[in-house]
């Protein structure tokens, strides 16, 4: 069961979050108070991995604490809808009354009794907000279900470690379970240390005692001697042998400094010392910056739990790599890579280093609307007269995480295309990822698309990003009338003499004034737009059927939807551009594939880029 999207209502600072899209890897941004954590808390409490409990004074939203607490009938504070594999569909088939063919989606609830609901969501329904659901009241059918969805992981201690550790009183502490938050944070880094270098504290520790039960005066036996000095020899062969697999494969990941990990044990106490390259004495993990202790912490725990607790699991991490070198927080990205070919991973940040600007389809905006309540939304471009000033403050870390990238372009060798906009860009780098996996182009440098925020962004990101040895990036313009604009304009003045690097996007369409989505097989592209579309109640024509061929799709959408009476949300055709990349990236053919025509006009478009 792989989570499709999830709604929190109700909880804490939260009174709708609206319906929120999540992938292998989703980013919550937004500023301090913005009420991001209330957004994982409550979807880990649909089934923390803990068994952690609804808290009805910590988690009801205060102002309605007196009607909620003791109301005979709680609302539910988490939706979560689940796409099923076959096998799962075939399993819960058989015991229900529902036969496979007719079983999509699984929607989830649980409200603050703890009580879950479950209902089957219409294979052809469309929309979250139009979609037909069919309440499942079988027990049976409600308990495998509740057996079978991903349990929920959160982090947002992880655990640094003391400089000195007492190996009797971690012993003990393993078996405990009233342990303060920080104690078990650490508690838990180093259960993983020992299971990750397969030692055993007890083992450790038992191999470093001497009897002490004789007096001083009564010397050892020669035997006794030997014995024990086999032990402690035994014991530093596995320290040394342990500290050299732990800091070869740390270094594959830690990228920030050749670091080198000595695990010493003393008696009974067990020490970490950690030189590097550049610093060759040995410093305790204590002492080393606090960046290092947190990534130590967190690679163990989750190298180490993954193979554990995290089978079937969603990851939810708050705030995670706050103390790491801005270098340290791109090189997390990596980590998320490996980590989400297992697990779902959902994380909340502010830093706009922790914000991939190649996925900005990943990233949700969490902002605190004008009713003073947390709600969360993909759209990361909306202008502050629609949804306020707080809105703006919270994307920051996406605009600064564009600007880096525009930066980072003056300094490595790529070749950089500016595009109007977000949905530009997610076909864009779809295609590439696309055509390269299926050997239609071979870039030397790696294409970097960067939108502008319009045609009016262009010529200011353009004279930026040409101060690389003065060479121009490639412009992409739209066929309609504003692009047609700013190809005269830059034709006339900054590319006069570089106007093959100014490509107009309808010359490789047969409409007139076309953009990117004509690009596309039309019929195919009709079709998802048809179940993209919201279905309002009564009668209803489907846009494929709407659709004709010679004219620009956008346009059409838009005069179907006023025709229908539909109302088209705020950052539409970045919505949609996001659905067009998740069909294309799962290589279904649905979108486009080598048999179509349209494929070899997007070779042409990208062979301008390969081989000027």
């Amino acid at each position: 069961m792989n989570l499709v999207r999830f709604r929190v209502k109700e909880f804490r600072s939260v009174k709708d979050s609206g319906w929120i899209n999540v992938d292998r890897i989703t980013t919550l941004i937004g500023t301090n108070e913005s009420g991001k954590t209330n957004i994982l808390l409550p979807l880990w409490k649909l089934n923390p991995s803990n068994g952690e409990d609804i808290n009805l004074s910590a988690d009801l939203p205060r102002e309605k604490y007196h009607q909620y607490r003791n109301a005979p009938q709680k609302p539910i504070f988490i939706q979560a809808v689940y796409c099923l594999n076959d096998a799962e569909r075939e399993e819960l088939s058989s015991i229900s009354n529902f036969t496979p063919e007719e079983i999509g989606d699984v929607e989830v609830s649980r409200d603050f009794d703890g009580n879950y609901y479950c209902s089957l969501i219409g294979t052809n329904s469309g929309t979250v907000n139009n979609e037909s659901r069919d309440s499942i009241s079988d027990e049976s059918a409600i308990s495998y279900l509740k057996d079978t969805m991903p349990k929920y992981v959160y982090y947002s201690n992880y655990g640094n470690l003391d400089s000195e550790i007492y190996l009797p009183r971690v012993i003990a502490d393993f078996s405990r379970n009233n342990l303060s938050e920080n104690s078990a944070a650490k508690v838990r880094t180093i259960k993983t240390l020992f299971s990750y270098v397969n030692l055993d504290p007890t083992e450790i520790s038992e191999l470093g005692n001497e009897d002490t039960s004789k007096k001083p005066a009564q010397a050892l036996s020669d035997a006794e001697i030997e014995k024990y000095s086999e032990k402690k020899k035994e014991r530093e062969m596995l320290l040394a042998s342990a500290s050299a697999q732990f800091t070869r494969e740390f270094n594959q990941w830690w990228k920030q400094g050749d670091y080198t990990f000595e695990f010493v044990a003393d008696g009974n106490f067990f020490r970490i010392w950690v030189p590097d390259n550049k610093r060759p004495e040995k410093i305790e993990l204590e002492s080393r910056s606090t960046g290092l202790q947190w990534f130590f912490s967190f690679y163990l725990t989750f190298l180490v739990e993954a193979e554990q607790q995290h089978q079937n699991a969603i990851l939810l991490l708050d705030e995670p790599g706050l103390t790491l070198h801005p270098n340290a927080q791109t090189d997390l990205f990596k980590f998320f890579e490996g980590l989400a070919e297992k697990n779902q991973l959902m994380y909340t940040t502010h830093s706009p280093f922790m914000v991939n600007s190649d996925h900005l389809d990943r990233v949700r905006v969490v902002y605190v609307d004008k009713s003073g309540k947390s709600v969360c939304s993909d759209d990361l471009r909306s202008p502050e007269k629609e949804l306020g000033k707080n809105h703006i403050q919270s994307i920051y870390p996406v605009h600064a995480a564009l600007g880096l990238t525009v930066s980072s372009t003056l300094l490595i060798n790529c070749i950089s295309v500016l595009v109007e906009g977000e949905s530009d860009q997610l076909y864009l780098s779809a295609m590439k990822n696309l055509l390269i996996s299926i050997g239609k182009i071979k870039p030397i440098k790696d294409i970097v698309f960067i939108p502008t925020g319009g045609v009016k962004g262009i010529k200011s990101i353009t004279g930026i990003i040409s101060g690389k040895k003065g060479e121009r990036p490639f412009v992409i313009v739209d066929g309609d009338r504003a692009g047609q604009n700013k190809k005269k304009e830059l034709l006339g003045d900054f590319y006069a003499d570089c106007v093959n690097r100014v490509v107009d996007i309808s010359t490789f369409t047969s409409v007139v004034g076309g953009e990117i989505e004509d690009m596309f097989p039309s019929k195919k592209f009709a079709n998802i737009v048809s179940s993209f579309l919201p279905k309002p109640e009564g009668t209803y024509e489907y846009f494929e059927d709407y659709f004709k061929d010679g004219q620009p799709i956008c346009n059409q959408i838009e005069s179907f939807t006023q025709e229908q009476g539909i109302s088209l949300e705020l950052g539409w055709k970045v919505k949609l551009a996001s659905n067009i990349k998740t069909e294309i990236l799962r290589g279904n053919n649905r979108v486009i594939d080598e048999n179509d025509s349209q494929l070899e006009k997007f070779v042409e478009l990208f062979e301008k880029f390969v081989n000027e």
